[in-house]
């Protein structure tokens, strides 16, 4: 017959299990209610679906009036237009960190695909690309990052280029298909 002793025994086993389950739990709901605050701060801090951000958007999309690089600078620097290399230097710096966050397990692909079109990632930093080659290399690492995982996840897919003028992109539109 089993005695009171082992009965004993076991019932504080159990209890210790109980506890020690129940610490774990803790633990757990504790790092991901951290994270969640976290993602959540940086995501606020990115001024994500704010107007600024859009306007600044825009702005840099419209800057494709350049064919090489010797160019770009003489349109674009902080002597001759200032609010525009400003942008561009807010939104490619902005990608940058969302490479980051991604690498690091911060923000989850998903995540960033349902806030961002792909589309717009890849065409910044296709455009932009001859401006961000004289960058050291780990300065824009996470922005490299970013569109690499990009073009995987989209295999075969045709990116559209930043168009220069309105016509253009209804041409565009036009051999796409998207309208008549």
């Amino acid at each position: 017959m089993v005695e009171l002793s082992e009965i004993t025994t076991a019932y504080y086993m159990i209890a210790a299990t109980g506890v020690l389950v129940a610490a774990v739990y803790y633990i757990m709901n504790l790092r991901n209610t951290e994270k969640s605050r976290k993602r959540d701060w940086i995501f606020q801090q990115l001024n994500i679906n704010r107007r600024e951000h859009y306007k600044i958007f825009l702005d840099v999309t419209m800057m494709t009036d350049w064919d090489t690089l010797e160019d770009f600078t003489r349109k674009y620097n902080k002597w001759s237009n200032p609010e525009a290399i400003a942008n561009l230097l807010y939104l490619i710096s902005h990608y940058n960190s969302l490479g980051i966050l991604l690498k690091d397990g911060i923000i989850e692909v998903d995540e960033l695909y349902n806030l961002y079109a792909p589309s717009s990632i890849v065409s910044i930093y296709e455009n932009f690309l001859p401006y961000l080659m004289q960058f050291e290399h780990e300065y824009m690492s996470g922005f490299k990052y970013l569109y690499d995982l990009t073009k995987r996840r989209y295999p075969g897919k045709k990116w559209s280029r930043l168009t220069r003028s309105l016509e253009e992109q209804l041409e565009n539109y036009r051999s796409r298909e998207l309208i008549q």
